[in-house]
């Protein structure tokens, strides 16, 4: 009842605190245990990698952050999404290799010794082509693009939200950033940090005029922090990821009485 999907949909009336007026917040990543540890079952976990690539190697650029998390059985019985570790990938202005074969050596090395298959690393691809070539001509083909501009999908918000995407959220990268937040809100994401978290907190929504959800510009969230939520981009890539690759965002549902 505290989440901002009970407002609209169950009450049919829009929230009016502030604090709910961000993608997440620190109550609700304290409340539905995201900065625990997770807890497994056993060792039957996937694998998956996310990245937020920039391609400066000087001055205050955008970081290219890459994320490992893995999704299996919580000991509950329940999908668990968990964020294992968070590395900023290295771009050196010295080096003679371009920012997209440092990029994707990099990554290919990560994802090696952490057992990431390619098909399930999945990087932010908009606006810029060239890093998928790099990494099919360094690595491998399989590497799986993401694209935060355009329009939302038709996938259905959440396994409980039986909505498209494209109904729901006014851009894609809504849609994304708002996954995490319904993981959290589900009682499934573990391991969050405290740097992490203040990215998201940090970005706000409302809604179009056709009523639908969107996340403020980019460059607003920068302008009160100070630099690019790079982290949460990550994230919020390799939360897709996971989906992609099988996790189910489902909310436990209290029982009718």
């Amino acid at each position: 009842k505290d989440s901002t999907n009970f407002s609209m949909m169950n009450q049919g009336c829009m929230p009016r605190s502030q604090g709910l007026r961000r993608v997440i917040t620190r109550q609700q990543c304290l409340k539905f245990g995201a900065m625990e540890d997770a807890i497994w079952k056993n060792d039957k976990r996937t694998r998956v990698g996310g990245l937020d690539a920039s391609y400066s190697a000087i001055g205050e650029g955008d970081r290219t952050i890459f994320i490992e998390m893995q999704f299996g059985e919580g000991v509950n019985g329940d999908q668990l999404l968990a964020m294992i570790d968070v590395v900023l990938v290295p771009i050196l202005a010295t080096e003679a290799d371009i920012p997209e074969d440092q990029i994707s050596n990099f990554v290919k090395r990560q994802c090696e010794q952490r057992n990431i298959p390619p098909e399930n690393m999945f990087f932010d691809s908009t606006g810029r082509g060239t890093l998928m070539s790099a990494f099919a001509r360094l690595w491998s083909p399989n590497v799986v693009p993401i694209e935060f501009g355009g329009k939302p999908t038709e996938k259905l918000v959440t396994h409980d939200i039986r909505v498209t995407g494209r109904d729901y959220y006014g851009k894609r990268v809504s849609q994304l950033w708002f996954a995490v937040a319904h993981t959290i809100q589900a009682s499934q994401f573990r391991g969050m940090t405290e740097e992490v978290m203040l990215e998201g907190v940090a970005r706000e929504w409302g809604f179009t005029g056709s009523n639908k959800i969107d996340v403020e510009p980019k460059k607003l969230t920068k302008a009160k922090t100070g630099r690019s939520p790079d982290l949460f981009d990550a994230l919020a890539v390799a939360v897709e990821g996971a989906v992609q690759r099988g996790f189910v965002i489902k909310r436990k549902l209290a029982p009718s009485s």
